[in-house]
């Protein structure tokens, strides 16, 4: 069902995405993602408390969640979609290994510039493939993701790339 609902037309498999492009979106959207079954219990509790406490919003998604609601649900901000999301995060960790769940996000997500997916993202950015791409375009693609609006911009995006590197050293990778 998740492949059938693909938004972008040039998917690549899991084994071609870089280790760096994976790593990099692992550190930015959900450096837990290694370790939960796709709800990650402690940002839904921080973002929760978050949105309660202060005027800003914050986001508790998994990556797997965010696959939901690309692909399986809706962008309806409802507890309705939220719960479901998490209910389908849950499911495909049972039938889905994590590089499955990761290479389904990075083949469908949006980059700017009309580019769906990291195969035409790399195509956009940096004319190549995206096996081709060393750690500073995965960096930087990592970043656009974000905000593909304002992170297009290259100064931007130069700046994004930073704290995504950053990040990922925190990290550990």
């Amino acid at each position: 069902l998740i492949r059938e609902n693909y938004i972008s037309s040039q998917v690549v498999s899991d084994d071609q995405i870089p280790d760096d492009l994976k790593h990099a979106v692992v550190a930015m959207e959900d450096r837990r993602f290694y370790k939960h079954h796709g709800v990650d219990i402690k940002a839904l509790v921080r973002s929760a408390l978050n949105n309660l406490v202060t005027s800003s919003t914050q986001g508790g998604s998994t990556i797997d969640m965010q696959v939901s609601k690309n692909l399986l649900t809706s962008e309806d901000k409802t507890m309705k979609r939220k719960i479901r999301d998490m209910y389908n995060a849950m499911q495909m960790n049972k039938i889905m290994t994590k590089d499955e769940i990761l290479g389904a996000y990075l083949n469908n997500i949006y980059f700017g510039k009309a580019s769906y997916g990291v195969a035409d993202a790399a195509k956009t950015y940096f004319g190549k493939d995206v096996r081709d791409l060393n750690l500073s375009e995965c960096a930087m693609l990592a970043g656009i993701t974000n905000n593909p609006a304002k992170y297009m911009q290259h100064d931007e995006a130069k700046r994004r790339q930073k704290v995504v590197l950053k990040h990922m050293y925190d990290q550990g990778y």
